[in-house]
């Protein structure tokens, strides 16, 4: 097994050399939770599912049906579920709550159904249990020798990693209250002068003005990539840009936590949480390479849904950050847990109160 965080080994395997670097069998078999989709399979196969789910992502009613259903979530599920807390003094696990949005609105989605597992009462999800368990067991069979992990199967299910996304970006920002203060002066821009100081619901329109929110987001999953590593499978041997050697008997490994955190890619500030480096001079939002900035993948395995965690995690984020103050509980025990998605291992506890000074 071979570990690289080197962005010119992700533009050879991702992008130039594609064909020549597939996911495999063995990458098959640990992630057979995922069952035979576009995420863990190669050639006809990976592009008859790519193209099919290509054609949906790139629909424009499904991109208007996705804004449509995230707003009213945010409506009828993520301001009730915190205002209930916030009238009660309820520690909550913000973490459970992003992974409910996430849920209801992927399984309505594509079901038509909502689920309604974001509510006051919080009720059982068997599938998160199921899921946070998979993915663990993932992760070990990523490191441990074959012979070592067992055959059981699993539900036929795929995780969605906007959740972590937004429960690392709430933690980060509330470390740096400066950030998070320019944030909220973005938001009045983006209002009218008589809403800039009450409770709002923002539209699909002025979410799309903030950019200094979306460059906030870009630097947290920089720094916090839901998916922190990525495994590419040489099909002949090869020497790779950085002159390391490779063999269809090796796992090529590349550390997305890594990327994002070296000096040698982000400059010597690469572990500060700075918004302004994804910001052009001219106000817009920079475009930075997929194989340097390798949270979304690169190449023709690049994440079709992009566009759409961003509405997502912007919705509930501008949301969240205009309307109430959060308090954390116990932010040094805020932790990876060494799984295939990189979640707080002990949650994001915190209470919620009201904004001072907000007009309801």
């Amino acid at each position: 097994m071979l570990f690289t965080a080197d962005p010119a080994d992700v533009h050879y395997t991702s992008s130039a050399k594609f064909s020549d670097f597939q996911r495999g069998h063995e990458f098959k078999k640990k992630f057979d939770v995922l069952g035979n989709g576009h995420f863990n399979t190669d050639g006809e196969e990976w592009s008859m599912h790519r193209k099919l789910a290509r054609t949906i992502f790139s629909h424009p009613q499904f991109n208007d049906l996705t804004t449509t259903r995230t707003l009213e979530k945010v409506k009828e599920g993520v301001i009730p579920v915190l205002d209930d807390a916030c009238s009660r003094g309820q520690l909550v696990d913000l973490q459970d709550i992003f992974q409910r949005y996430s849920y209801d609105l992927i399984f309505q989605l594509v079901t038509g159904c909502d689920p309604k597992k974001l509510s006051a009462d919080f009720p059982e999800v068997p599938f998160s249990k199921a899921m946070d368990d998979a993915m663990k067991a993932i992760a070990a069979r990523m490191i441990i020798p074959r012979s070592l992990w067992s055959l059981q199967r699993w539900l036929r299910i795929g995780r969605d990693t906007t959740s972590t996304g937004m429960s690392w970006f709430l933690w980060a920002i509330h470390r740096e209250p400066s950030i998070l203060r320019e944030i909220r002066e973005e938001m009045k821009t983006v209002l009218p002068p008589n809403e800039a100081n009450k409770r709002h619901r923002f539209t699909a329109e002025e979410l799309s003005k903030m950019i200094y929110l979306h460059a906030s987001l870009c630097e947290t999953l920089r720094l916090y990539p839901p998916v922190p590593f990525q495994a590419r499978i040489p099909k002949k041997p090869d020497t790779l840009p950085s002159s390391h050697r490779v063999h269809p008997h090796m796992t090529v490994m590349i550390s997305t936590f890594a990327m994002g955190r070296m000096t040698s890619i982000w400059g010597k500030d690469s572990k500060e949480l700075k918004p302004e480096r994804r910001i052009t001079e001219q106000g817009k939002i920079k475009h930075e390479p997929a194989h340097k900035f390798f949270t979304f993948g690169a190449g023709s395995r690049i994440c079709l849904g992009k566009e759409m965690a961003f509405a997502q995690m912007k919705a509930a984020a501008a949301t969240i950050l205009h309307n109430y103050d959060i308090e954390f509980l116990e932010t040094d025990r805020v932790r990876p847990v060494l799984s295939v998605i990189l979640q707080m291992e002990h949650g994001l506890k915190a209470t919620l109160k009201d904004r001072d000074g907000l007009d309801k």
